[in-house]
């Protein structure tokens, strides 16, 4: 006679395609994560290039010097760049302050009465 023994536990195949699954969803919880973190630097970038704009723009009482055209470095990697363009009204300017980092460029008008 022989006695069937119940076996109780998981076979081989039945843990791998677990290992399987489980390591997928791992996968792309890290990579959405990481693609998250990175939105949220970028984000970060942008409102402290606002802000920095801002005090830049209100700083300004009279026209900028024409000749400051090229890039101004300031911390944490940020530049800036005050332009002073003629508007279609007569006498009234648009003093533009441009502030970026990396690729990100935020850009700030003011209308100037000289």
């Amino acid at each position: 006679m022989h006695v069937k023994i119940k076996q109780k536990g998981f076979t081989f195949i039945e843990v791998l395609i677990a290992l399987s699954i489980v390591g997928g969803a791992l996968i792309t919880i890290i990579y959405t994560l990481n693609w998250h973190l990175s939105l949220l630097q970028q984000e970060k970038d942008i409102t402290q290039g606002v802000f920095i704009a801002k005090k830049l723009l209100y700083q300004w009482k009279s026209a900028p010097d024409k000749s400051k055209i090229d890039w101004i470095p300031l911390e944490n990697g940020f530049q800036y760049k005050v332009i002073i363009e003629e508007s279609p009204v007569l006498g009234i300017y648009i003093l533009k302050v441009k502030v970026k980092k990396n690729d990100k460029i935020v850009i700030l008008k003011k209308f100037l009465r000289l």
